[in-house]
């Protein structure tokens, strides 16, 4: 069966993308929007899954609001002035290609999860009570304190504020990683502690320590005006409780997406009365995801005028998890800073120069500014490699579960991002997991 659907995915996608016209054609982009629903529904029913919490449920779902709701359902269908980004022209013959570029992406990406075997097997860690738990919040609140006391916090709240940002030192920005790291290293090593210990999970097996690190971080990034560590790390929890303790059927993990809809929903409608405006659309909801789906139209154009980067957009993130490599490359190689981010090329290319109003970019527009559709293809197939590999060796490894947990709780962020956003978060995390699981023994018990 899996063959089957394999084959059908693989071919059907790539047909699709050879084929689509260089004029715009609504039935066109239709018919790849089916396509992606139906590639969806064949995946789900080859793997079986009795847990739907996971990185590929989130993943289609982020995708298709970023690169094919606007095709669909927004184009010359309403007004879009009400969106920022679509203010900036763009020519619309590029949108059915954009669509069947999506399309080939996601089937580069579900061809990599359906080869890899799945292997069920008991899950066992060997948790060694020496690993401070405690001591890995403790960094983490340190680090958030250095990231307060340098001024990251305090420009962080002045961009969501709406007046004039206030600078902060350069090393503010480290801090802000480290502080989520060692929380992630400790979160993932405080529910293996659970599952070898009592096998069953209660809140209060929870490090109290850790509770009170968790909420109080997350608390002040909400209070700032940031939710999105706070939606990773409830994304990274409930990843870990369904791989390891309960799965979580389609219809629950639809119910949660479903909440997380309407308290959206009544964040944006509260937004709206205190701005003083009555409307809301349904896709107000969806607006961050909403917005990036122009940047795939923007990179098939730019392309077309310039040519590919071949790679040099993908270096700013590539080179992230190295202190000062972006710096040391740019002046050793005579690089152009704002072409190493395809969010800034996007920027510069739209405006004309690089403010602080950023576009953002789209995971299929960065693969396809730096490689174009082949970049596409074997990128994204590679990422479901990770993906279904990480998740098998997850129920042995300690590294493959806090790799699994790190790329699942960027599953929705992922889409509206470079390709590499994850590298440094993952690698700082797995240095960290290295260095404590290696020197345990001169712990001593927390």
């Amino acid at each position: 069966m899996k063959s089957i659907v394999l084959l059908y995915i693989l071919s059907l996608s790539l047909l699709t993308y050879l084929f689509s016209p260089e004029k715009y054609s609504y039935l066109y982009i239709v018919f790849c929007g089916i396509n992606y629903v139906i590639f969806i529904v064949l995946y789900f029913f080859a793997e079986r899954k009795k847990n739907y919490f996971c990185f590929e449920t989130l993943f289609f779902i982020a995708l298709f609001l970023s690169t094919q709701y606007y095709p669909l359902f927004v184009h010359n269908q309403m007004d879009t002035s009400r969106y920022f980004m679509f203010l900036f022209d763009f020519d619309e013959n590029y949108i059915p290609k954009a669509s069947a570029l999506s399309l080939l992406g996601v089937g580069g990406f579900i061809s990599a999860m359906l080869l890899v075997r799945t292997k069920q097997i008991s899950i066992g860690f060997q948790y060694q009570q020496l690993i401070p738990l405690d001591m890995l919040y403790i960094c983490s609140v340190l680090s958030f304190i250095l990231y307060f006391i340098t001024g990251g916090y305090a420009q962080l709240a002045s961009q969501y504020s709406g007046g004039d940002v206030i600078e902060s030192s350069g090393i503010s920005a480290y801090f802000m990683v480290l502080s989520p790291v060692f929380m992630i290293v400790a979160i993932v090593l405080n529910f293996i502690k659970i599952k070898t210990k009592y096998n069953n999970f209660k809140i209060s097996y929870i490090s109290r320590i850790g509770k009170i690190t968790v909420m109080g971080i997350l608390g002040l990034l909400l209070l700032a005006g940031s939710r999105t560590l706070t939606l990773q790390m409830l994304i990274l929890i409930m990843a870990l409780y369904s791989y390891l303790f309960r799965p979580i059927s389609l219809k629950l993990t639809l119910t949660f997406i479903l909440i997380g809809i309407t308290l959206m929903f009544t964040v944006g409608y509260l937004r709206g009365l205190k701005e003083g405006s009555t409307k809301f659309y349904l896709s107000d909801l969806f607006m961050d995801l909403l917005i990036t789906n122009r940047a795939s139209f923007t990179a098939l154009e730019y392309v077309d005028k310039f040519d590919f980067t071949y790679g040099e957009t993908m270096l700013g993130t590539l080179l992230s998890p190295f202190p000062f490599g972006q710096n040391i490359a740019i002046r050793f190689f005579d690089l152009n800073p704002n072409r190493m981010m395809s969010s800034l090329l996007y920027t510069e290319y739209t405006l004309g120069s690089v403010t602080t109003l950023g576009l953002g970019t789209n995971i299929i527009a960065d693969l396809y500014f730096a490689f174009g559709s082949i970049g596409v293809f074997i990128f994204m197939f590679a990422l479901g490699f990770l993906v279904k590999k990480s998740s098998v060796k997850a129920q042995y490894s300690i590294f493959s579960l806090l790799i699994y947990a790190i790329i699942t709780s960027y599953s929705v962020f992922l889409v509206r991002a470079e390709f590499f956003t994850f590298l440094r978060v993952m690698l700082w995390s797995i240095v960290i997991l290295f260095i404590v699981t290696r020197t345990k023994s001169s712990w001593k018990k927390f």
